[in-house]
């Protein structure tokens, strides 16, 4: 039986501050679980300025909307002079994941950037809605690395939506996850 859709795993976790966003991934594609493809397969992808997309799941599907997304952003800087913020672009993967709803993207997405001089996070489910959060793991090992973040960078407040951690802290954690 044909199935439209495989796992090639693949981890990211994101977490932003006051001043900082930061986001990580592996760079291992699978094929199920036991075949390795690649050990160098890129997760994150840049878009537009200060903005990053971390990418895990079917590998075709990944690059398939980080492509779209990438003319999009092409597109909105030619048409508007100037690059496409954090906010704008998180609205643009929604309404893209959005329009695929009936037949979605197998792909599990976190993205970050800096708007204004605030770190943002955006984590994504299947068909496009999103939330603004502080600390988020996706992927195939998001229900052990999610737990850890919970208990490490502790509660988001709910006002802002941004760790406690200091960018100092956070890289080092997000050093000896991965």
């Amino acid at each position: 039986m044909f199935n439209p859709y495989a796992s090639n795993g693949g981890t990211v976790m994101g977490i932003s501050g006051n001043d900082f966003a930061l986001i990580a991934s592996d760079t291992r594609l699978c094929d199920g679980d036991f075949v390795i493809l690649s050990r160098n397969c890129p997760r994150l992808f840049k878009l537009g300025c200060g903005n990053v997309l971390g990418c895990a799941g079917f590998h075709g599907d990944v690059l398939t909307l980080t492509k779209l997304l990438e003319n999009k952003v092409k597109t909105y800087r030619y048409d508007h002079g100037k690059d496409i913020s954090t906010k704008a672009l998180a609205g643009l993967l929604s309404v893209s994941l959005y329009n695929r709803r009936f037949f979605p993207f197998y792909v599990s997405n976190i993205l970050v950037g800096l708007d204004g001089d605030r770190g943002v996070l955006y984590s994504y489910d299947p068909v496009g809605s999103y939330e603004a959060e502080g600390y988020r793991a996706s992927g195939s090992s998001a229900a052990i690395l999610q737990p850890f973040l919970d208990s490490t960078v502790g509660n988001k407040p709910p006002k802002y939506h941004v760790s406690r951690l200091n960018k100092e802290a956070a890289v080092k954690l997000t050093h000896d996850i991965h």
